[in-house]
């Protein structure tokens, strides 16, 4: 017999007693899947492409005093036209907008460039906030001077992607924008004490003032005794 045939025989005979074992004690082989690869850049990148578009306006102050407070409000729509989500702002300052791609979750942060210049306070409960269709998004924060000159304060926003059903912040910027406000400092007549001056005009006329009393009353005391010796 062909040395070949007789080797693929006995590999035939070594296969079919193992399957008969296998089946013996009751083993089925089990399948094998190939791997699932992780979310890719490749795949995220397509998804932030087929974004979805939306605007924001927002409220852009130039200026300010010293320890003065302003409101800056930013709104998110992806169904608003230009103009009626502008009208919406009630803030004070020239009102900004843009055409921006968003995500059903977006994230607003607003920050100084400089951490002592001014005193930022956040009115809404959370940076991430869900993108409605039926109303705006809004974010607002107080924006408090803390030192004159010119200073910055910087918006950004994010967007999230949704990739086979978990989220992921790619921490993307979709829009940024550095916001310049001069801050001015105090008029004089603002830092005087008036309390200070109130207390001098305040003494300036009572003191001369009771002095008077006095004075009448001396004199009115002084009558009545030369009416009484008399």
């Amino acid at each position: 017999m062909n040395k070949k045939v007789l080797l693929v025989l006995i590999n035939l005979l070594i296969s079919i007693l193992l399957i008969f074992q296998a089946a013996c004690n009751g083993i089925t082989p089990a399948p094998t899947f190939p791997p699932i690869a992780p979310p890719g850049l490749s795949g995220i990148g397509n998804i932030l492409q087929n974004a979805l578009k939306g605007r924001i306006a927002y409220n852009a102050p130039a200026a300010m005093q010293l320890d003065q407070t302003l409101d800056i409000q930013l709104l998110l729509s992806p169904s608003l036209g230009e103009e009626e989500l502008k009208q919406k702002i009630v803030e004070m300052g020239q009102i900004m907008e843009a055409e921006i791609q968003i995500t059903p979750l977006m994230k607003a942060d607003l920050k100084s460039d400089d951490p002592q210049a001014f005193a930022i306070q956040a009115f809404h409960d959370s940076p991430e906030q869900v993108v409605l269709t039926d109303a705006p998004t809004e974010w607002r924060w107080s924006l408090t001077a803390k030192k004159s000159g010119d200073r910055f304060v910087t918006l950004t926003l994010y967007r999230q992607v949704d990739y086979n059903g978990q989220f992921y912040w790619t921490m993307v910027e979709t829009y940024k924008n550095s916001i310049h406000i001069t801050v001015s400092p105090k008029q004089r007549w603002e830092n005087f004490d008036w309390k200070w001056l109130a207390g001098i005009l305040l003494t300036a006329i009572l003191i001369p003032a009771m002095w008077r009393l006095i004075d009448r009353s001396n004199k009115k005391k002084k009558a009545a005794r030369k009416a009484g010796s008399r």
